[in-house]
């Protein structure tokens, strides 16, 4: 028995130094503690599902899709005839008089079907095809969040379990062991691993603790732009 806890012991050693090692990753300080009060753990569904749009990868691709629309506008404008007006005045001398000179230009799209129209219409499935990836986009985004969700919800059942039941019930069997050892009708060691069992049953709790806050600080951080 004291073999099996040094082992979970070291174990739990292990687990530390690595969330150490990646603390340290993220912040560049080699010597990393943690401070200040933990992160919120609450998770309100509707305000992250109206923060979705805010996603990186969703703002990238709503860029996206402007600039293939602007595209498509600077297509269409050019098969307008652009007009332009310009005037000059000249002095001259005297016995000439002044110069005025008003001038009108105006630049036709010739060959339209030939020129314009092929560009405009590639441009227009571009277009097409960057609204379709922002909507699959999307879909991916919400689809994802609800199955971090539904992870979410499985770990804080499997702590309301561990809380619940699985705790108390180990308590309740170390005490009737014990009991009976009192009694005489089990042996020490049968008791000792009753009492092993409540210890590990504890461990097991707190393990459930940390992931459900593990997830639920995940999924802030990754769906409210929240910065850790």
């Amino acid at each position: 028995m004291r073999a099996q806890v040094s082992d979970r012991r070291s174990a739990l050693e292990a687990e530390i130094a690595q969330a150490r090692a990646r603390l340290a990753r993220y912040t560049g300080d080699p010597d990393v503690s943690v401070v200040g009060d933990p992160p919120n753990v609450n998770i309100d569904r509707q305000t992250l599902l109206a923060q979705l749009d805010n996603l990186p990868s969703l703002r990238s691709l709503d860029a996206q899709t402007t600039a293939m629309d602007a595209d498509v506008r600077i297509g269409q404008a050019a098969k307008r005839p652009d007009w332009r007006v310009s005037a000059m005045y000249g002095r001259r001398e005297p016995r000439f008089g002044d110069l005025v000179s008003v001038g009108v230009s105006i630049d036709l799209p010739l060959f339209a079907r030939r020129r314009q129209d092929p560009i405009i219409a590639a441009r227009a499935l571009e277009l097409e095809v960057a609204r379709l990836e922002r909507l699959a986009g999307e879909r991916d985004a919400l689809a994802a969040f609800e199955a971090d969700l539904a992870e979410h919800t499985m770990h804080h059942a499997l702590l309301v379990n561990a809380r619940d039941n699985l705790v108390p019930l180990a308590l309740q069997r170390a005490k009737l062991d014990f009991d009976s050892y009192g009694a005489g009708t089990v042996d020490l060691g049968t008791a000792l691993l009753a009492t092993l069992s409540v210890a590990e049953a504890e461990v097991d709790l707190l393990d459930r603790e940390a992931a459900v806050a593990r997830d639920a600080v995940r999924i802030i951080i990754t769906y409210s732009g929240e910065q850790p």
